[in-house]
Protein backbone atom coordinates (compact mmCIF):
# COMPACT_ATOMS: atom_id res chain seq x y z
CA UNK A 1 0.00 0.00 0.00
CA UNK A 2 1.43 3.47 -0.62
CA UNK A 3 1.99 4.85 2.46
CA UNK A 4 1.16 8.57 1.17
CA UNK A 5 -2.08 7.68 0.18
CA UNK A 6 -2.73 5.96 3.43
CA UNK A 7 -1.65 9.02 5.52
CA UNK A 8 -3.64 11.27 3.01
CA UNK A 9 -6.92 8.82 3.99
CA UNK A 10 -5.86 9.01 7.81
CA UNK A 11 -5.78 12.71 7.86
CA UNK A 12 -9.23 13.10 6.55
CA UNK A 13 -11.00 9.91 8.57
CA UNK A 14 -9.31 11.38 12.01
CA UNK A 15 -10.74 14.61 11.23
CA UNK A 16 -14.34 13.04 10.95
CA UNK A 17 -13.53 10.80 13.86
CA UNK A 18 -11.94 13.48 16.79
CA UNK A 19 -12.58 16.92 14.84
CA UNK A 20 -16.37 17.11 16.07
CA UNK A 21 -18.21 18.01 19.21
CA UNK A 22 -18.22 14.41 20.20
CA UNK A 23 -14.71 14.68 20.82
CA UNK A 24 -14.07 17.12 23.75
CA UNK A 25 -11.01 18.99 23.14
CA UNK A 26 -9.68 22.35 22.17
CA UNK A 27 -8.91 23.15 18.20
CA UNK A 28 -5.38 23.03 19.18
CA UNK A 29 -5.61 19.54 21.71
CA UNK A 30 -7.34 17.95 18.27
CA UNK A 31 -5.00 18.91 15.64
CA UNK A 32 -2.03 16.55 17.04
CA UNK A 33 -4.03 13.77 15.85
CA UNK A 34 -3.41 14.63 12.32
CA UNK A 35 -0.34 17.17 12.04
CA UNK A 36 2.29 15.34 14.63
CA UNK A 37 1.21 11.75 14.60
CA UNK A 38 2.31 11.15 10.82
CA UNK A 39 5.27 12.55 11.65
CA UNK A 40 5.92 10.34 14.89
CA UNK A 41 5.30 7.47 12.68
CA UNK A 42 8.16 8.46 10.44
CA UNK A 43 10.68 9.54 13.09
CA UNK A 44 11.97 5.90 14.89
CA UNK A 45 13.06 8.45 17.74
CA UNK A 46 9.96 10.24 18.13
CA UNK A 47 8.69 9.84 21.72
CA UNK A 48 5.52 8.36 20.28
CA UNK A 49 6.80 6.43 17.64
CA UNK A 50 6.13 3.20 19.28
CA UNK A 51 1.87 3.99 19.91
CA UNK A 52 1.58 5.63 16.76
CA UNK A 53 3.45 2.64 14.65
CA UNK A 54 1.09 0.06 16.32
CA UNK A 55 -2.07 2.26 15.28
CA UNK A 56 -1.12 2.81 11.80
CA UNK A 57 0.71 -0.56 11.23
CA UNK A 58 -2.41 -2.52 12.35
CA UNK A 59 -5.13 -0.05 10.58
CA UNK A 60 -3.43 -0.80 7.28
CA UNK A 61 -2.78 -4.80 8.12
CA UNK A 62 -6.68 -4.49 8.30
CA UNK A 63 -7.59 -2.73 5.14
CA UNK A 64 -5.36 -5.12 3.22
CA UNK A 65 -6.87 -8.18 4.15
CA UNK A 66 -10.32 -6.41 2.63
CA UNK A 67 -8.16 -5.35 -0.89
CA UNK A 68 -7.27 -8.91 -0.93
CA UNK A 69 -10.59 -10.52 -0.29
CA UNK A 70 -9.05 -12.41 3.07
CA UNK A 71 -11.71 -12.12 5.41
CA UNK A 72 -13.40 -15.82 5.69
CA UNK A 73 -16.74 -14.82 6.41
CA UNK A 74 -19.02 -11.99 8.64
CA UNK A 75 -17.95 -13.34 11.45
CA UNK A 76 -14.44 -13.26 10.99
CA UNK A 77 -14.42 -9.43 9.99
CA UNK A 78 -16.65 -8.18 12.86
CA UNK A 79 -14.03 -10.18 15.49
CA UNK A 80 -11.00 -8.79 14.20
CA UNK A 81 -12.40 -5.61 13.20
CA UNK A 82 -12.97 -5.39 17.49
CA UNK A 83 -9.69 -6.18 18.06
CA UNK A 84 -8.23 -3.35 16.20
CA UNK A 85 -10.64 -1.06 17.84
CA UNK A 86 -9.04 -2.35 21.06
CA UNK A 87 -5.51 -1.72 19.76
CA UNK A 88 -6.11 1.74 18.16
CA UNK A 89 -8.42 2.80 21.70
CA UNK A 90 -5.36 1.45 23.82
CA UNK A 91 -2.32 3.23 22.26
CA UNK A 92 -4.38 6.44 21.93
CA UNK A 93 -5.10 6.88 25.21
CA UNK A 94 -1.64 6.08 25.95
CA UNK A 95 0.08 8.95 24.13
CA UNK A 96 1.49 11.85 26.48
CA UNK A 97 1.54 14.75 24.21
CA UNK A 98 -0.69 16.36 26.53
CA UNK A 99 -1.54 15.41 30.27
CA UNK A 100 -4.03 17.80 30.82
CA UNK A 101 -6.37 15.91 27.71
CA UNK A 102 -8.63 13.01 29.41
CA UNK A 103 -8.20 9.46 27.90
CA UNK A 104 -11.27 9.92 25.65
CA UNK A 105 -10.67 7.85 22.44
CA UNK A 106 -13.09 5.40 22.76
CA UNK A 107 -15.08 2.70 20.39
CA UNK A 108 -17.14 5.56 19.01
CA UNK A 109 -13.77 7.44 17.71
CA UNK A 110 -12.09 4.31 16.71
CA UNK A 111 -15.01 2.70 14.78
CA UNK A 112 -15.78 6.17 13.02
CA UNK A 113 -11.95 6.57 12.30
CA UNK A 114 -11.26 3.12 10.95
CA UNK A 115 -14.55 2.97 9.31
CA UNK A 116 -14.32 6.15 7.47
CA UNK A 117 -10.82 5.07 6.19
CA UNK A 118 -12.66 1.85 4.78
CA UNK A 119 -14.87 4.57 3.27
CA UNK A 120 -12.40 6.41 1.11
CA UNK A 121 -10.53 3.03 0.50
CA UNK A 122 -13.31 2.13 -1.39
CA UNK A 123 -13.73 5.15 -3.44
CA UNK A 124 -10.46 4.48 -4.54
CA UNK A 125 -10.47 1.14 -5.49
CA UNK A 126 -14.44 1.22 -6.86
CA UNK A 127 -15.36 1.21 -10.45
CA UNK A 128 -18.31 0.44 -12.97
CA UNK A 129 -15.22 -1.11 -15.33
CA UNK A 130 -14.62 -4.87 -15.61
CA UNK A 131 -10.94 -4.52 -15.15
CA UNK A 132 -10.95 -3.05 -11.93
CA UNK A 133 -8.39 -4.26 -9.46
CA UNK A 134 -10.31 -4.48 -6.24
CA UNK A 135 -14.24 -5.06 -6.88
CA UNK A 136 -16.73 -3.76 -4.29
CA UNK A 137 -17.95 -7.08 -3.88
CA UNK A 138 -14.58 -7.30 -1.79
CA UNK A 139 -15.80 -4.88 1.17
CA UNK A 140 -19.22 -6.78 1.63
CA UNK A 141 -18.26 -7.58 5.04
CA UNK A 142 -17.49 -3.89 5.60
CA UNK A 143 -19.52 -1.68 8.14
CA UNK A 144 -21.82 1.91 8.29
CA UNK A 145 -19.46 4.51 9.79
CA UNK A 146 -22.02 5.13 12.82
CA UNK A 147 -22.09 9.04 13.49
CA UNK A 148 -24.59 11.15 14.31
CA UNK A 149 -26.22 11.98 10.76
CA UNK A 150 -26.74 7.85 10.16
CA UNK A 151 -28.37 7.58 13.64
CA UNK A 152 -30.88 10.39 12.33
CA UNK A 153 -31.05 8.96 8.70
CA UNK A 154 -31.97 4.82 10.40
CA UNK A 155 -34.45 6.21 12.87
CA UNK A 156 -36.38 7.87 10.05
CA UNK A 157 -37.25 3.73 9.42
CA UNK A 158 -37.75 2.92 12.64
CA UNK A 159 -41.16 3.08 14.85
CA UNK A 160 -40.85 4.95 17.69
CA UNK A 161 -40.39 2.14 20.12
CA UNK A 162 -36.87 1.01 17.72
CA UNK A 163 -35.28 4.35 17.41
CA UNK A 164 -31.86 4.51 18.30
CA UNK A 165 -31.43 6.85 21.42
CA UNK A 166 -27.72 6.79 21.89
CA UNK A 167 -24.83 8.70 20.66
CA UNK A 168 -22.31 7.52 18.27
CA UNK A 169 -18.81 8.81 20.03
CA UNK A 170 -20.31 7.11 23.37
CA UNK A 171 -21.52 4.03 21.78
CA UNK A 172 -20.71 0.35 23.59
CA UNK A 173 -20.33 -2.56 21.66
CA UNK A 174 -23.22 -4.04 22.16
CA UNK A 175 -24.98 -0.76 20.78
CA UNK A 176 -22.51 -0.48 17.75
CA UNK A 177 -23.62 -4.04 16.82
CA UNK A 178 -27.37 -3.41 17.47
CA UNK A 179 -26.55 0.01 14.74
CA UNK A 180 -25.13 -2.70 12.44
CA UNK A 181 -27.92 -5.17 12.40
CA UNK A 182 -30.53 -2.31 12.01
CA UNK A 183 -28.61 -0.63 9.15
CA UNK A 184 -27.92 -4.12 7.51
CA UNK A 185 -32.04 -4.45 7.35
CA UNK A 186 -32.23 -1.65 5.57
CA UNK A 187 -29.55 -1.91 3.14
CA UNK A 188 -30.96 -5.57 2.34
CA UNK A 189 -34.12 -3.74 1.12
CA UNK A 190 -32.39 -2.39 -1.44
CA UNK A 191 -29.74 -5.23 -2.40
CA UNK A 192 -26.79 -2.65 -0.91
CA UNK A 193 -24.69 -3.53 1.38
CA UNK A 194 -23.81 -1.59 4.74
CA UNK A 195 -21.16 0.79 3.38
CA UNK A 196 -23.08 1.02 0.29
CA UNK A 197 -26.36 2.14 2.41
CA UNK A 198 -23.62 5.03 3.67
CA UNK A 199 -23.31 6.76 0.87
CA UNK A 200 -26.80 6.37 -0.08
CA UNK A 201 -28.72 7.85 2.35
CA UNK A 202 -25.70 10.62 3.92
Amino acid sequence: MNYYIFKFIYVIAIRDAVGQQAYKASKGEKEWFWSKMPSWFEDKKATNHKETKAIFTEIEKFINLILMDLFVDQVDYDSKFFDLCNLVIDNYNSIEIDLSLPKQFSLGHAQKLINMMIKYFYITTYSVSTTKTVPASYFRFCHCPMDYKLIKKVNKKLSRGKKIKYGWSSTTKAKYENFQRTVEKQASLMSKTKLEYDYIVW
